[in-house]
């Protein structure tokens, strides 16, 4: 083994001391939910607010409002002409739609970071927001809701993104890498602990909340199951999406979250949707 390269039985414990201090202290590691995306989570919830309050809130954060252009106007939502004001683009693509997308930008800028470890944030990433997606036409296509449906499979991974963060600054101070298995292994055991810590402190709602900790074992979500199984298909559903070889009737429907939801019949009729899914991972 490399001399800056550590195993877990060389540093188990000063990276379960750091990792236990982040969840206990909370601290730089674990973020609060970026302001802007609290807000607009708010907004969500509130009967009362309207397009202009949401452009209003998104134009105060100039990063945010830029990148939500670029992406309004980009293929996968161009207008017959080029949107120039966040109105233009809240009409265009709906208050709700553009609540989804500045969300899920706010977060990406804050959370998915880790120097040293960008493949494993941009996976997460992208199978953040393809969740996102799948989520949304499964609520869809059962009369849920939908923006409920997007924000658990947008914010499923946000315990496993801190502890890809949190282990990232312990090398960084430590001056060490950590080998592949044990990272990968630490990620496994603390990501739901960083996923309560998180849900806690962001106060997401119940739902959301529910899905966000328990979207692995969604059995075990009590009265939010649904809400559970809902987010752990989506998942499966985006990560067929990257791998096309994943992406089959039969390798998706011995999945018990499907037959959970009734959707085992009904998913070739779901994977339809695949390219277009696959484009709006690729664009954000």
């Amino acid at each position: 083994m490399n001399a800056n390269v550590a195993s877990r039985t060389d540093l188990t414990g000063p990276i379960q001391n750091a990792l236990n201090a982040a969840l206990r202290e909370g601290g730089i590691e674990l973020l609060p939910m970026p302001q802007v995306a609290a807000r607009i989570v708010s907004l969500a919830f509130d009967a009362k607010s309207d397009a202009t309050d949401l452009a209003e809130l998104i134009g105060r954060d100039p990063t945010l409002a830029g990148h939500l252009m670029r992406v309004a106007n980009s293929a996968l939502y161009r207008a017959r002409t080029p949107l120039s004001s966040l109105q233009q683009a809240v009409t265009w693509l709906g208050m709700q739609e553009v609540q989804n997308l500045a969300v899920a930008l706010a977060i990406r800028g804050q959370v998915f970071t880790a120097p040293g470890h960008e493949k494993e944030v941009e996976d997460l990433w992208r199978e953040s927001i393809g969740a996102a997606a799948w989520a949304r036409l499964i609520a869809e296509s059962r009369g849920q809701d939908a923006d409920v449906a997007y924000l658990c499979g947008l914010l499923h991974a946000v315990g496993r993104a801190a502890v890809v963060r949190a282990l990232s600054r312990f090398e960084s101070a430590s001056r060490t890498r950590l080998d592949g298995h044990t990272f990968a292994v630490l990620l496994d055991e603390y990501e739901g602990d960083f996923a309560h810590r998180i849900s806690g402190d962001w106060r997401l709602p119940p739902q959301v909340a529910a899905a966000v900790t328990a979207w692995r074992t969604f059995e075990t979500a009590g009265e939010f199951c649904e809400h559970a199984a809902l987010t752990h298909a989506s998942v499966q559903l985006a990560t067929a999406c990257m791998h096309p070889d994943l992406l089959n009737v039969d390798y998706l429907s011995s999945n018990p979250a499907f037959e959970r939801l009734g959707l085992t019949n009904g998913l070739g009729t779901l994977l339809t949707h695949a390219e277009s899914v696959r484009t709006f991972i690729l664009q954000l």
